[in-house]
């Protein structure tokens, strides 16, 4: 009886809680990104507390859209000279997924192919993320050209590594769907030879003061 009061109990609590991110990054996409602001979360309070006009024209009486709660916030950002980033839906995703470069100090090292999560005609999931269909994969020519300029318009140094994660257009072309350059998934398992090449990129990366002060080898 206890024990399945404890199973009960547990079954109840909400799977979302607050968390500390002591992990250095302060966009942390785990950790549900950034803190809202205080004024945003009254605002949420107020409006999904009861029904909204999500989708209805109250002018009009009639159905709207919900992309019209954007467009004045849009035109403000333009009309400042501010720039905002809106990516389109590529249908080509649901059957090819998605192609992970993962690059060391510049240099091409592996890749993986990362299946569409949401199967068409597949039951929903009961877990916190639907599961992932990971594959190794060879990359095309244009797929490597595409994440080498990716990687060169970052107005950086060069970096330790990142990750160029590439989706296909509707003519079958590589597209850029996110630059991970902070904390990535580098997928070290669907390439046993990824994780040495790293540690060797490592070790000439770091300045050798701080890797003799740390007694750091190769």
């Amino acid at each position: 009886m206890v024990a399945s009061s404890f199973f009960a109990a547990a079954q109840a609590r909400p799977r979302l809680r607050r968390a500390i991110n002591a992990t250095g990054v302060v966009l942390h996409t785990n950790l549900g990104r950034a803190p809202l602001a205080a004024a945003a979360l009254e605002r949420v309070r107020d409006v999904a507390s009861g029904y909204s006009n999500l989708e209805y024209d109250l002018s009009s009486g009639s159905r709207g859209s919900r992309h019209d709660h954007l467009a004045s916030i849009l035109r403000r950002l333009t009309g400042a000279g501010r720039s905002a980033l809106l990516q389109p839906y590529l249908e080509r995703v649901d059957d090819h997924g998605e192609t992970a470069l993962m690059f060391f100090r510049g240099r091409f090292s592996h890749a993986v192919r990362k299946g569409p999560l949401l199967q068409s005609g597949a039951d929903p999931t009961d877990q916190l993320f639907a599961a992932e269909e990971i594959t190794p994969r060879t990359p095309d020519a244009n797929e490597l050209r595409v994440g080498e300029l990716a990687l060169a318009a970052i107005p950086f140094p060069q970096l330790l590594y990142a990750r160029v994660d590439l989706v296909r257009d509707a003519h079958g072309m590589p597209r850029v769907l996110e630059l991970e350059v902070t904390e990535p998934s580098l997928f070290f398992a669907y390439a046993p030879e990824s994780a040495p090449r790293f540690v060797q990129e490592l070790a000439e990366f770091i300045p050798p003061h701080w890797a003799r002060r740390h007694e750091l080898r190769p």
